[in-house]
Order: C-alpha cells, then sequence, then structure tokens
C-alpha cells in the first residue's frame, strides 16, 4: 500500500519516448508563437502517475537518457514548467538516468521506470515499478524479480549482456541464467571458459567485446552520495490556485482535474507469487538426510531421471526426481556444481541405500531408468509399477504413450516434454538450475499421479493379474538384458550375411544378364537412364529416386524391376545385418528394447533392430538362448492358431493346400507358404498381399478366396473372434486379455487395423 511518506523517483526518459512517439514532432496546441503539444504530453503523463499511485512525495529524473531522445526546447520548456509548479524534479545533460536514480536509491520506497537495468537496484527496501504496452504496472520486488526473470537484482547487468548486448548470437535467457548460477558475474564466465558446453563457449568467445561492452553500460559503478537538502524536498502536492491559474495560461484546461489527490491512495503493489506445488532442490546434507527419512517411511513413490540422452548407456546422469505425494518432489543433482558441502559420491551412496530399501518403485519409461542408474552402480531393487507400460496395456493403440501424452489425456495437465525446455543443440546443463529442479519434479509429480489412475483402470478391465505377472516382470529382465548385453556367435552371423550377400550377388549377375549391360544398380542415375533408355519406362524415369515401392508396383508384371525390387530388399536385410556387426563389442550387442512398440505382444529392439531381419531361419541361432523366444516364429503362430481353434492337423492341411495353390505361380519356390497364408490369416489386403509377394492382384485373390473356402471354419472363427473384439473393446483367449481403443473407434480405418492387430497379438506374430 502507498503512504503519504513513502517517496518515488520517477525517471522520465519513458515518458519522453512515449510522448515522442505519439505526436511525431505534430503542432497540435499553438498558443501564439509557442506550441505547447509536447509539454502538454509530458504533463498529462507525469500527472496521470502521479494520479494513479497517489504520489504526494516525488522527484522527477530528467537525466542524459531524456535528454537525447527530444530536442533541447522540449526538455527546457518541461523544466521551466515544472519549477513554477513546483514539481520537484533533477536536471541532469551529462550523466545517466540509471546513475542519477542509483544515487538517490537510498531515499525512496520506489522507481518509476522502462529501463530494465534499474531493476539492479532493487532491495527489500526499494522497488521498481514498470509501466508496459498496455499501461499496466508491475511491482518488481527481489522475489519477483528472480520468479519472472530467473535472477536476483545484482546479477541483472550480466543477464542483460548476455540476452541484449549481442548480435545475431546473443545467448538465450535460460542460457544466460545458468552461467549466472554457475559463476554469478560476466568476469566469472569468462575466467570458467573451460567448464562451459562447447556451443555456448563459441558465442561468448564471438561476443565476448559486444557482451563486455554492454555489461560496462549496464552495471552502476561509483555510487555517488547526494545531499537531499540541497536538492528538493520531494513534496509534490499541487493542489493549489496557482497551479490551476498556470495550466488555464497554456490552455491545459483538461489536465486541471489532475492536480487534486483523494485523502487516500490503496494500490496494491506487491505481487504474490503462488506456486501449486511444492518442488524441491535436495543439494546439501541435511536436505539429503530429511529426504532419506521422508523416503524410508514410505510405501511408494515415483521417480524421474535427468540425462542428456535418449539412450541410457549413452547418457549421462544429472540427477533423480522423487514424489510419494501429490503436487509435491524431490531433485537430487548429480553435478558437482549444483551441490553444497556434500559430493556426487555422497549423493550415489544415498541412492544406492534408497534403491535397496522396501519401498516400491514408479517410473514412467521405468527401464530406461533402472537402465541409466544400473551405470551409475545404482540397482533398483523394487520396481513397482510402469506408468508407459500400463497406459499400453489399457489402451493399446493410442498414438502416443509419452508422459506428456497421458498428462493432457489422463489428468488435463499441460507439461513441457525434454525438447520443448530445451530445445535445439542445447544441453539440459545450459537450463537454469529452477528450470532443471522443475522439470524433473514436475514429471516425476506427474508419473506419481498417472500411477493411481491407471491403477485403477487396471483393476477396472480385469487386467490387473495379468500387468503384474506378465509385463511388468519382462521390464526388469529386459533392463538386465540392455545392460549385460546379448552373447552374439560372430561366425554364425558371418555367415548369414556372407549367404545373403551371395544371394544378392546371384541377383546382379541375373539382372546384368537379362538387360544386356552393366550398370552400378545401387545408383540412382544409373537405375533411372536403365528405366529411360532400356526398359523404356520413361513415366518413372522421371522420379529423382526409384525407390522400393516403386519397384514393388512395376514387379508385379516386369521380370526386371522384380529382380530389381528383390535385391533391394535383400540389401536392406544385409544393411541390417551389418548393423548388428557394428554395435557388438566383445561379441555382445546391448540393444534397447521396447515393450509398447509391438503389436503382436513380443519386444521390439533398435540399436539394432534384431527382428526384423527376414527369410535366414539360422540367424535366430546367431544369439544367446534368452532373446530367441522374442523372435516372431511362422510356424509357432500356426501352431498356437492350431491350439485355439482346437483343430487338429490345421497347420498341415494349410500348408499342404497353399503349396499347391502357390505351386503353378512360383516354380523356383521363393514365397515360403508360412509367410502368405500368414498374410491372408492377419487380414492384409489384396493390394499389400500383392506389393510384398510381387504377385499380380488377381492369383493373390485367387490364393485367398481358395484358402478361405477351404478353411471355413478357420476364417470363420477369426471374423466371429475379431466382431467380438470390437463390440468389447478388448479382445481374450484364456486368461490373455488386450484393449485396443481402435477397436472401437468411429474412424473404419482405425478400427480394421485393430481388427487386424487383434489377430497379430492373438497369435504373436
Amino acid at each position: 500500500m502507498v503512504t503519504a511518506t513513502q517517496k518515488f523517483l520517477i525517471d522520465t526518459a519513458f515518458i519522453c519516448k512515449n510522448v515522442q512517439s505519439a505526436f511525431h514532432g505534430a503542432k497540435l496546441l499553438a498558443n501564439g508563437n509557442n506550441d505547447h503539444t509536447y509539454l502538454y504530453g509530458f504533463l498529462r503523463d507525469l500527472l496521470r502517475l502521479r494520479s494513479r499511485f497517489g504520489i504526494r512525495n516525488g522527484l522527477v529524473i530528467i537525466g542524459r537518457d531524456s535528454h537525447s531522445i527530444t530536442t533541447r526546447d522540449n526538455v527546457n520548456r518541461v523544466i521551466q514548467l515544472m519549477a513554477e509548479m513546483g514539481i520537484p524534479f533533477v536536471n541532469d545533460s551529462k550523466d545517466r538516468n540509471l546513475a542519477l536514480c542509483s544515487n538517490l536509491s537510498s531515499h525512496v520506497s520506489y522507481i518509476i521506470t522502462q529501463d530494465k537495468r534499474m531493476l539492479q537496484l532493487v532491495n527489500n527496501q526499494l522497488s521498481v515499478i514498470f509501466p508496459d504496452s498496455s499501461k499496466n504496472f508491475r511491482c518488481m520486488t527481489p522475489g519477483v524479480i528472480y520468479a519472472k526473470v530467473g535472477v536476483i537484482p545484482k546479477n541483472i547487468p550480466t543477464f542483460l549482456a548476455l540476452t541484449e548486448g549481442g548480435k545475431s548470437s546473443q545467448l538465450t535467457k535460460l542460457q544466460a541464467i545458468r552461467l549466472i548460477e554457475l559463476f554469478e558475474d560476466i568476469h566469472s564466465i569468462y575466467q570458467n571458459l573451460n567448464q562451459i558446453t562447447a556451443s555456448t563457449r563459441k558465442k561468448l568467445l564471438e561476443n565476448e567485446k559486444l557482451f563486455l561492452s554492454a555489461y560496462s553500460e549496464m552495471k552502476i559503478t561509483g555510487k555517488q552520495s547526494i545531499n537531499l537538502p540541497d536538492i528538493c524536498n520531494f513534496d509534490i502536492r499541487l493542489n493549489n490556485t496557482k497551479n490551476d491559474d498556470l495550466l488555464k495560461s497554456y490552455g491545459f484546461f483538461s489536465l486541471i482535474r489532475h492536480l487534486e489527490l483523494g485523502s487516500e491512495f490503496p494500490i496494491k503493489l506487491e505481487a504474490k507469487i503462488k506456486e501449486p506445488h511444492s518442488y524441491k532442490a535436495v543439494v546439501d546434507s541435511a536436505g539429503l538426510k530429511e529426504l532419506e527419512e521422508l523416503l524410508l517411511t514410505s510405501e511408494l513413490c515415483a521417480i524421474d531421471t535427468e540425462s542428456d540422452d535418449k539412450n541410457p548407456h549413452h547418457a549421462t546422469l544429472f540427477g533423480v526426481s522423487f514424489s510419494f505425494k501429490k503436487g509435491e518432489s524431490f531433485y537430487v543433482p548429480l553435478i558437482e556444481n549444483d551441490l553444497k558441502n556434500i559430493t556426487q559420491k555422497k549423493v550415489l551412496s544415498f541412492l544406492k541405500k534408497i534403491f535397496k530399501a522396501n519401498i516400491k518403485y514408479i517410473g514412467h519409461n521405468v527401464k530406461y531408468d533402472y537402465l541409466i542408474l544400473r551405470r551409475n552402480g545404482v540397482k533398483i531393487t523394487n520396481i513397482h509399477f510402469d506408468t508407459m507400460l500400463a497406459a499400453n496395456e489399457c489402451y493399446g493403440d493410442w498414438t502416443f504413450f509419452n508422459l506428456k501424452y497421458l498428462s493432457q489425456r489422463l489428468l488435463g495437465k499441460e507439461i513441457k516434454s525434454y525438447k520443448e525446455i530445451v530445445g535445439i543443440k542445447q544441453s539440459f546443463l545450459e537450463l537454469p538450475f529452477k528450470k532443471i529442479v522443475e522439470h524433473g519434479c514436475e514429471d516425476a509429480d506427474m508419473t506419481y499421479q498417472l500411477y493411481h489412475i491407471l491403477h485403477k483402470e487396471l483393476e477396472k478391465k480385469a487386467i490387473l493379474d495379468q500387468y503384474f505377472k506378465v509385463s511388468l516382470p519382462l521390464v526388469q529382465k529386459l533392463g538386465d538384458l540392455e545392460f549385460n548385453g546379448i552373447s552374439v556367435d560372430p561366425d554364425s552371423l558371418g555367415e548369414v550375411r556372407k549367404r545373403a550377400f551371395s544371394i544378392a550377388l546371384d541377383l546382379k549377375k541375373e539382372i546384368y544378364s537379362k538387360t544386356g549391360t552393366e550398370f552400378n544398380i545401387d545408383i540412382q542415375k544409373d537405375l533411372i537412364a536403365l528405366f529411360n533408355e532400356k526398359l523404356k519406362l520413361q513415366e518413372y524415369a522421371r522420379y529423382k529416386t526409384i525407390n522400393l515401392s516403386v519397384l514393388e508396383q512395376l514387379a508385379i508384371n516386369n521380370p526386371i524391376p522384380k529382380l530389381i525390387a528383390k535385391y533391394k530388399r535383400l540389401q536392406k536385410q544385409i544393411n541390417a545385418i551389418d548393423l548388428i556387426i557394428k554395435a557388438m563389442k566383445k561379441n555382445k550387442i546391448h540393444p534397447l528394447f521396447s515393450q509398447t512398440r509391438s503389436s503382436n505382444g513380443l519386444p521390439t529392439s533398435s540399436k539394432p533392430n534384431l527382428f526384423s531381419i527376414q527369410g535366414f531361419a539360422t540367424l535366430i541361432n546367431c544369439f544367446d538362448k534368452t532373446i530367441q523366444p522374442f523372435f516372431p516364429d511362422r510356424r509357432k503362430a500356426l501352431d498356437q492358431l492350431e491350439k485355439i481353434i482346437q483343430t487338429p492337423n490345421l497347420k498341415r492341411d494349410l500348408l499342404k493346400d497353399m503349396n499347391i495353390l502357390l505351386k503353378p505361380y512360383q516354380p523356383e519356390n521363393e514365397i515360403e507358404e508360412e509367410d502368405m497364408l500368414l498374410a491372408i490369416i492377419l487380414g492384409y489386403s489384396n493390394i499389400k498381399l500383392s506389393r510384398q509377394f510381387l504377385i499380380d492382384q488377381s492369383i493373390i485373390s485367387f490364393i485367398r478366396n481358395s484358402i478361405e473356402l477351404r478353411h471355413s471354419r478357420l476364417f470363420d472363427w477369426i471374423d466371429s473372434f475379431q466382431r467380438q473384439a470390437a463390440k468389447d473393446g478388448y479382445f481374450m483367449v484364456g486368461n490373455r486379455k488386450k484393449y485396443f481403443d481402435g477397436l472401437k473407434s468411429s474412424n473404419i480405418e482405425k478400427r480394421n487395423k485393430a481388427k487386424i492387430i487383434a489377430v497379430r497379438w492373438l497369435i504373436q506374430y
């Protein structure tokens, strides 16, 4: 609340600028030979400020900045009128407004200004009032500055120099805040360049002169003590007859009403920063001890690890967040610069103890947390819940299962993803520590809240037992496989590659023989020339790239494109094998597994992808037995179907009939009967089957109709199974149950896709 005794400094630079912009030198208020337009605008804005804030004690500052905005004549007229009205002011055309306000700051409660540099003057006794473009005012106290800007007042010069002092290579606000957190001022930052990330260090070096020069301009130095009695008494009460007459003589009749002030002028200046949650950083031994006590008395705890890479094998662990109560989280950093009186070793010791304790831990994609912690010598002994896996269990074919999507859809809360916070070509460590804490704590908090919703949903859908007995145990198993690695027989894998390469070589020779010319089949330019000159397929040669999709389209009725398509497919398989070989270290690979990316109920892998290589039955034997059950198995899938439908010899009869139907169209037995049979059973379209097996659609249609007619009981059962699944929104066989949102979708394409997925899940293929 403004009181009668509180004193204000009014920095006139922004008033001068606003008036100059408003009138652009136009002469709207002429009185004889004198034009009072500028004078009117200045006095109007000044009196409005005085009235709005109820200023009885104030001092108007007219420094070098104010003088530089308008003409000397305008400034002199302003000074003359204020002197006549008894408005206290300081006029100094040589000193900056910033310096003048700094010298007087110890005598006042508020400074009204639009100069960001003034924020460095703010303390518990002095606030800065900022008018913004919409004519609203914000009172900047130390707390508000830290909440809104991210630094304390004394660091404002460094912040402004780094974010506004360069040219195209200015630092982002978040980068600047992080540097200030670590090194405080700009000189210390330049003394510790070796500790700063490469991209930020480059910007600092490129802009060193500009940043340091800007800092000198921003920073207040050599504060001068001013004897107030020699200046004025701050009294700015103007409600007297003399000033009424004075304003009338200038023709400023509309300003007379602004001279009066009421008896009380209440205005709330203190801004309150409300936090709907409690997110805290644990950076010292006392905080660590307190968190340990809280954790050891908790039954459930959600966790989230912060790092710099999606791949836990390469990521650096920055910290761990814990949440065991809605809206409350704790972030424990492992970066030495963020810790006080404790070391990284001490934090790791704490983590080892906590994760061994009898606490049920919850995570979102908890396998990532499990693996990165194990790489740092910490093992989670009790993985109780994975919210990403639970959401997949409940909803099946949602487009996304990331934390941001689930928080918005299930909790109605908007949170920012890692990418949205960090940005491109930036490091998580370049973020202000406060941002790091908020992000880590928020992720743990959302995970904790999602746990309760998803646990109830699993119960409601009667799949809680299945989740805990089948899906969740696989998380730790896959995590251990990723950590320990999977043994690979390099000789066997080499043989598979050798065989694939031999087949590719034979295909290449056959292509060259049939075209009557040798060209580089792996170069697009040569391939386009072949299509244009030899094959007379000019309509396809116009494409910049003749990709596999184009080749498959042409292969159905053209023998040479068919051979090239087979060659290209084989090259993809060879490349996939090469990626496995490249990933091997000491005859082991460390792939990343996922339980949510597959629609057949089997895990998938990436870096490298193990399960997409087809056509080489011996490939599975190149790997450790622990992962062999994860490979899609055609015969196993047909066995499963025979078992479910309870039809003896179903697989034998299906394969026999398929062999008979295929024989006229592939004398060289190049199509595996199981492949086409399973594709038909899954319900793939004739178009898709035609391109997959490089056979005309009419032939595909004949084979499909023949198989469906001969084994109508099987296809009637599948149709009934799919219709029941669409009705229920889930499919179930024995004790296994799977929900898919798409089964009840109004989108026909999505619904048909879900029906195919239902059969894939049924036979795990």
